[in-house]
């Protein structure tokens, strides 16, 4: 029996009387009456009919499935009081058992059944009155029912939008959330959570307890948050029947404040680069090539650095990546300066730093040229004081100071060639302070230099024009010997001008002065190619030689006799370039009328000529290669008809001119005139700052004088004995005079008188006379103002090679000599001491061996003069040709006090 035939059976037990009678009305409806219905009264037995159900609506939640629907309606018009509730399989329409909420009769019009098994089902209600049944509805829409698997939904998201790698750049999030879906539902209530942590470099840290951001956040919400930080979204959804489901986004790193500006570091330079102060590089452009490594580094304490923006140079520079944060730069040819670049750096946010700039200039600019002074000429102390100032550098700045000195043996009073390579004095590598002493060494000649390079390898060199003699040991002897009054060496002269070319760069000669009466004017008919001073502090012709410069100095030299010097510095070896320096201009000869002392380099030669009105007489010529880099003293000596050509002191042509200029004139420097053919075309030679020869360190020098090297008492050559030949001196010493046996002698006041000491060296090979009195014989040194003076004294040599010497008695007759042994005109040096004291004793040493006697004890005051390489001569004896001394002298020394013979003897030894 089913549930409903059960409860009816319960109906008929508790009304046992009532009698129902079914009737069948017709589709649809059933009549009915009751038995306490009276015919034709409501209390009487009546016939009605019951309607049929209308379909259910079903609203299912999860496994609740709600059913409404309207009353069925009974013949009166009546609702029916309950209704049956059915539930089929919605494919097999088998009948389902209903839960108990929606079994049996059901009063009302709805019921929930709960909970629905999973399936496919469809409802209908059948209107009940009583044991009465009106028509079963139709059936519902299908409900499907899952059944709970205790999964909550899937397939939903929450993330936030406008992420570059998983950065934002606002702290205002727009997020996208999706619930997903879930076969019981989507139940409402989801909420939104986020979890935060600090951001370090690009790295989150641990996140904290996530906070509720909102609930039913729907499908974009927004979220402010705080910067330089991490974030992390939870969306929790629960479906209906309680599952629930918590989506998490990515990791959202917010940082929007941008890099420091990077610091900028330089390294890696090559020799021809540096870094200045702060963000500026200097280079060298000139330099073949070059490289510098730029190293960026900035500071992003949150996001950390991604890049680095580094720029392009322009044309001529190239970039090679290094690293994160370096790059290095290269450049080739000749590249201009960039000017200021800038470096940028961006986070891994992608905010971008503040630009840091460098500027990378150009530095071609040698430091401006500084100074360089120490003693000139002939010196015993081996101590050389050494000043100096240093240039400027307005571009990279300095970067070394190097004092240099280079050397070469003090020869017969000449510097010898050639000269030492330049080396640095100890204590010259960046000076503390000037001046720098330099302890050399005796029997040399020195020259100093001043080299400054700036940081980028551009370099200016000084080079002093002194030439520093250092003189044997044998004048230090002689200096040190007590009651010296005058030491002549016989190589010295006097200076009339001198210009080291010192100047801006690109100042012409004539726009400026030299240091000793140097002032400039050009010379000639044609307008001479400038003259300007170089980079270098040295002087070239300026740009393209279409003709020649020829520039004549303010400075007159006293007489006919000077020389002329100059170093000719050899920046490259251009064709056809000519440099060189004149003496004995006559500035009334507008073609030009001079000696002139000169390199070419076509035939690669140094040549001598005398030019009388512009006509050409050679004269010499010395073949020599000269070296790029390498500076060459250059001097023209004119001593009477004797002209020579020096290079580096040493003599590569010397004649005797059978047609001399013998005026003094006028001295300066020549460069060009360099002629195809001659007389008919120039040949065109351009000279630059980096080509062809320079000229620096001008200077004119009186030929040699007298000079005193100890006092002031300078002497004279007469008839121009020729100067500075090889001297007597072993090691170094200055050079000798050599006289020609019949007018040429020396001159100095007379200033022995009481006790006193002469000294010298002599060589010879002939002379006049026998006699044992030393006034009859060929003179070496003779203090009179006549022949046959009174209270006068000398020395001479006779034909045997004996030497003599004396004094005279105050009537000037009756003079007292002493000889020596013979043999002395051997052609070899040989060393003289004369000493007289006033008491009577005079000794004669030669070589050391001893004569000795006794003179006269007057004053000896008569005679006004010294004279060397002659005896006055005697009127009564004009034929004789005795008197002048054909040979050499050198080392001429005067005491006032008399040496003693181990005094002689040291000196002797120390030649």
């Amino acid at each position: 029996m089913t549930p409903r035939h059960a409860r009816h059976r319960a109906r008929r037990l508790v009304a046992p009387l009532v009698v129902v009678l079914v009737v069948a009305l017709g589709l649809g409806s059933q009549a009915w009456w009751t038995v306490d219905s009276g015919a034709g009264g409501r209390g009487a037995a009546a016939a009605g009919s019951v309607g049929p159900g209308s379909a259910p609506t079903v609203l299912l939640d999860g496994t609740s499935a709600t059913l409404t629907w309207a009353a069925g309606t009974l013949a009166s018009g009546d609702p029916a009081p309950g209704h049956l509730v059915r539930r089929y399989d919605a494919d097999t329409l088998v009948e389902q058992t209903v839960l108990t909420a929606c079994s049996g009769i059901v009063p009302g019009t709805s019921c929930t059944e709960a909970p629905v098994p999973a399936g496919r089902w469809v409802y209908t209600v059948t209107p009940r009155i009583g044991g009465w049944s009106g028509a079963e509805s139709g059936r519902s829409a299908v409900v499907t029912v899952v059944g709970d698997d205790g999964d909550g939904p899937t397939g939903g998201t929450v993330e936030a939008t406008g992420l570059t790698a998983g950065y934002s750049r606002t702290t205002t999030l727009t997020l996208v959330t999706s619930p997903g879906t879930d076969p019981a539902g989507i139940a409402p209530g989801s909420t939104l959570h986020r979890a935060s942590a600090p951001l370090t470099d690009g790295t989150c840290g641990t996140f904290g307890t996530a906070v509720l951001v909102a609930t039913d956040p729907g499908g974009a919400p927004t979220d402010t948050v705080a910067d330089q930080s991490c974030h992390r979204y939870l969306l929790t959804v629960a479906d209906t029947l309680g599952n629930t489901t918590t989506y998490t986004s990515g990791d959202v790193k917010v940082d929007t404040v941008p890099p420091f500006a990077p610091s900028l570091t330089f390294s890696g330079f090559s020799s021809t680069a540096w870094s200045g102060t702060g963000s500026t590089v200097h280079y060298r452009s000139a330099a073949p090539s070059g490289a510098v490594t730029l190293t960026a580094t900035a500071s992003d304490t949150a996001s950390g650095i991604a890049t680095y923006v580094f720029p392009t140079l322009g044309s001529g520079w190239t970039s090679t990546p290094g690293g994160t944060g370096v790059v290095t730069y290269r450049w080739t040819g000749t590249p201009a300066g960039p000017g200021t670049r800038t470096v940028t750096a961006t986070d891994r946010a992608g905010n971008t730093s503040a630009p840091a700039p460098f500027t990378l200039v150009a530095d071609d600019e040698a430091p401006e040229p500084g100074t360089i002074a120490y003693p000139d000429g002939v010196r015993s102390s081996t101590t050389v004081s050494v000043s100096f100032t240093t240039g400027t550098d307005a571009g990279s700045g300095i970067g070394s100071r190097v004092l240099q000195r280079s050397d070469t043996p003090l020869v017969g009073g000449l510097c010898s060639a050639p000269w030492s390579a330049w080396v640095t004095v100890p204590g010259g590598t960046d000076p503390a302070s000037s001046p720098v002493a330099d302890v050399v060494t005796s029997a040399r000649c020195y020259q100093y230099r001043y080299v400054v390079t700036d940081r980028v390898g551009n370099q200016r060199v000084t080079t002093g024009p002194a030439i520093v003699r250092l003189r044997a040991p044998y004048p230090a002897v002689v200096m040190s010997t007590p009651g010296l009054l005058s030491y002549y060496e016989m190589d010295d002269g006097g200076e009339v001008t001198r210009d080291t070319f010192t100047s801006t760069a690109g100042a012409t000669l004539e726009s400026r002065s030299g240091e000793t009466r140097a002032t400039w004017l050009p010379h000639g008919i044609l307008a001479p190619v400038p003259m300007v001073v170089t980079d270098a502090g040295r002087l070239r012709r300026d740009g393209v030689d279409s003709y020649a410069s020829l520039y004549l100095v303010s400075g007159t030299p006293p007489t006919a006799n000077y020389t002329v010097s100059a170093d000719i510095h050899v920046r490259s070896t251009v064709p056809n370039d000519i440099v060189g320096v004149v003496g004995r201009v006559d500035p009334s000869v507008t073609m030009g009328t001079y000696y002139v002392a000169r390199y070419e380099t076509g035939p690669g030669r140094w040549y001598l000529f005398r030019v009388v009105d512009n006509v050409y007489t050679y004269l010499g010529d010395h073949a020599q290669t000269l070296t790029a880099g390498t500076s060459y003293r250059l001097s023209l000596e004119m001593v009477g008809s004797t002209i020579r050509l020096l290079v580096d002191g040493v003599a590569r042509v010397a004649v005797t001119d059978t047609a001399p200029i013998l005026g003094p004139g006028r001295a300066g420097l020549a460069s060009g005139f360099a002629w195809d053919v001659p007389n008919t075309a120039p040949i065109v030679t351009t000279i630059t700052d980096s080509t062809g020869m320079h000229l620096d360190n001008f200077a004119v020098t009186a030929s040699p004088a007298l000079s005193d090297s100890v006092g002031t008492n300078h002497g004279q050559y007469v008839n121009g004995p020729l100067l500075r030949q090889p001297g007597a001196l072993t090691t170094g010493g200055g050079g000798a005079a050599t006289f020609d046996g019949t007018d040429d002698h020396a001159r100095l006041a007379r200033q022995l008188h009481a006790d006193f000491s002469i000294e010298f060296w002599f060589k010879g090979s002939s002379a006049g006379g026998e006699s044992s009195d030393w006034e009859q014989n060929t003179g070496l040194l003779h203090a009179s103002a006549s022949w046959n003076n009174a209270n006068d004294f000398g020395i001479s040599v006779r034909a045997d090679g004996a030497v003599v010497a004396g004094t005279s008695a105050a009537s000037g007759k009756g003079n007292t000599s002493i000889t020596s042994a013979a043999g002395y005109l051997d052609g070899r040096w040989h060393h003289v001491v004369f000493t007289r004291q006033k008491s009577g004793p005079i000794t004669l040493y030669v070589d050391g061996t001893t004569s000795s006697g006794t003179g006269s004890t007057v004053d000896l005051t008569t005679a006004t003069d010294i004279n060397l390489a002659r005896i006055q001569p005697n009127p009564d004896q004009p034929a004789a040709g005795i008197n002048h001394f054909a040979g050499q002298l050198d080392e001429v020394a005067l005491y006032t006090t008399v040496l003693s013979p181990a005094t002689v003897q040291a000196h002797f030894a120390a030649r």
